[in-house]
């Protein structure tokens, strides 16, 4: 309660002294863990605690399901089906890149790994069809970070385990 308290006066202090934000809530929360220890010993334990828990099992099972797709040929039959569907449209390739990140991702929870999947076999497609190979690289590595936003990925499910 104390520390809290004396956390919320710091970063009031330091906002209204005109500190950047990242400043004011970092040191603000530093200092509100250096008097509080009870929460670093906490958030140990827990950390400790949930190693052996059966929710983390599906990170390294989204892991091996990424690579069983892409050895698979899942991409290359991903990319196939939605070019039928959009390749038709002016930058259809690109909408193509972007459709089949946001469809591999909810399938492989991980942004490396869908980046890594489309990387292979979207950017020689892309460069072949006129993309800038710069252009085609930017826009496969955009579609990889849907990985993380789109459920379940594995960085929500290790925050909901911790």
């Amino acid at each position: 309660m104390v520390a809290s308290l004396i956390m919320i006066a710091l970063l009031a202090m330091f906002l209204l002294a005109g500190a950047p934000v990242f400043v004011a809530l970092g040191v603000s929360a530093v200092v509100a863990f250096l008097i509080e220890t009870a929460p670093l010993q906490v958030a140990g334990h827990l950390f400790v605690s949930n190693l052996g828990s059966f929710t983390l099992l599906a990170v390294p099972l989204f892991i091996l399901m990424a690579e069983i797709m892409n050895t698979g040929g899942m991409v290359a039959r991903l990319v196939r089906l939605l070019t039928a569907f959009v390749g038709h449209v002016r930058g259809g390739l690109g909408v193509v890149a972007v459709l089949t990140s946001a469809i591999f991702a909810a399938f492989s929870g991980s942004s490396a790994a869908n980046a890594a999947a489309l990387g292979v076999t979207l950017v020689p497609q892309m460069k072949d069809a006129g993309y800038d190979p710069r252009f085609a690289a930017g826009l496969v590595a955009a579609g990889g970070t849907l990985g993380i936003l789109i459920p379940p990925s594995i960085n929500m499910i290790l925050y909901s385990a911790v």
